[in-house]
């Protein structure tokens, strides 16, 4: 294949990605030998309180900075020698991802999580979760850095498990008890 199609799909929330996420995309990408189809999904508001619908004006502006925002990330992948292609899609995120990786064109999907929490996963549900359970595809996902920062601060004092059948170890040897 002389041209490397965008295989890997990276839907985005256009929050900034920090700059583990794209190293870590331009990896698998590199890994892969496949190109990025980054995209974003306009939310159709259909869950919006009590059904009040969005000015059409308002929700075009919305796609006009979504698509600003989508080629200013493209630039960083180009940058780094990923084929990119772009995207606006209307609809659910998840709803999309999975139309998109059934179509048999792509390879694997790449989501970012930035952690909702329980009672955000309760009241909004799991993009990402969604995609996991009912993709036909490999999905890789990554950490926001805030994620891993605080993740890797909050597991500082804990001990590191002691590997039992290494020949270091002060059980190597040692027979399980009998039951």
């Amino acid at each position: 294949m002389s041209k490397k199609e965008e295989r890997v799909l990276f839907p985005v929330d256009l929050l900034p990605l920090d700059d583990l996420i794209v190293d870590q995309v331009t990896r698998a990408c590199k890994d892969y030998g496949a190109g990025l189809h980054l995209y974003h999904v306009l939310s159709s508001f259909s869950d919006l309180p009590m059904g009040f619908p969005v000015p059409v004006a308002i929700y075009e502006q919305i796609g006009i900075a979504a698509s600003r925002q989508l080629e200013s990330i493209a630039k960083d992948f180009l940058h780094r020698g990923i084929p990119v292609s772009i995207a606006l899609y209307r609809g659910e995120a998840d709803t999309v991802t999975l139309s998109l990786a059934a179509s048999g064109e792509k390879d694997l999907i790449i989501l970012v999580s930035r952690g909702k929490g329980a009672l955000g996963r309760i009241f909004l549900g799991s993009t990402s979760t969604s995609i996991i359970h009912h993709s036909p595809l490999p999905v890789l996902l990554l950490k926001a850095k805030e994620l891993l920062l605080s993740a890797k601060d909050s597991y500082k004092n804990i001990p590191l498990p002691e590997n039992i059948f290494s020949p270091e170890s002060s059980t190597s040897g040692q027979s399980a008890p009998a039951h």
